[in-house]
């Protein structure tokens, strides 16, 4: 092959820059689509890998590539003294992205990053949904304990007046009561005890007095000791004139039969 069909074409460094464009360009657009698309996968692998690492490899300025020999006594375009005519690599500076786990090439170095970028702010909130449908009515659930007692409410209005109640059975007769009376006079400096007794048949159920001085006002000094039932048919009052005046007293006693 001759220098002129070597030259011919983009020099060395234009086809590299044109190839490192290019590649660049190829290798965002597959990143890209990995981004959007949720990963690509090559042959075991996927872009990016399962812990969401991109792989690629890098293709080093070393390795040219042989195009044939130089003249004899000659040298090569690269400066070589083997015979063996060598241009720079093309790819150099190429990046090519390689699903997960892929070996790059002995000319090339690999290279990986992280696709997820820092978590982004709180997003602001939705709308308010539209209202579903009401649910199904649940079964019923079980007993719930007593409560306290409550406070006692105000008190209600009077009610109306109700219908008289019928008539109420006659009751048994009821039994006859019998008044007995005693007087006697107790001197001014006198002491005694009359009696009231009730007719055979009865029996006393209560009794008293009245003492009587002339129909004025009884004198200081005539005191009464005691006035009970002397037995289940004789009413007793006992009186202490100290008053130097006779007085008079009445005693009786209430009597019921007792058949």
């Amino acid at each position: 092959m001759t220098r002129q069909q070597i030259d011919s074409g983009p020099s060395a460094h234009q086809r590299r820059r044109m190839t490192k464009k290019a590649a660049l360009v190829a290798a965002s657009t597959l990143v890209g689509v990995g981004i959007l698309g949720g990963g690509i996968a090559f042959a075991s692998g996927t872009i990016p890998g399962p812990n969401g690492t991109i792989s690629a490899c890098y293709q080093n300025a070393s390795g040219g590539r042989v195009f044939g020999h130089a003249p004899k006594g000659g040298h090569s375009r690269t400066g070589g003294h083997d015979g063996v005519h060598r241009t720079a690599n093309p790819d150099a500076g190429t990046l090519r992205v390689v699903p997960a786990g892929t070996a790059c090439r002995a000319d090339e170095t690999p290279i990986s990053w992280d696709q997820k970028g820092p978590q982004g702010p709180q997003g602001v909130a939705g709308p308010r949904g539209v209202t579903g449908n009401a649910g199904a009515r649940g079964p019923q659930g079980p007993q719930g304990v007593t409560g306290p007692q409550g406070a006692p409410g105000p008190q209600g209005a009077p009610g109306p007046q109700g219908a008289p109640g019928p008539q109420g059975a006659s009751g048994t007769a009821g039994a006859t009561v019998t008044s007995v009376y005693t007087s006697t006079t107790v001197n001014g400096a006198g002491f005694s005890s009359p009696t009231a007794a009730c007719p055979t048949g009865t029996v006393v159920t209560g009794g008293g007095y009245q003492i009587l001085a002339g129909g004025g006002p009884i004198s200081s000094g005539v005191y009464v000791s005691e006035s009970f039932p002397e037995n289940n048919t004789t009413w007793l009052v006992t009186i202490d004139n100290n008053s130097g005046s006779a007085v008079g007293i009445n005693v009786w006693a209430e009597c019921i039969a007792t058949s």
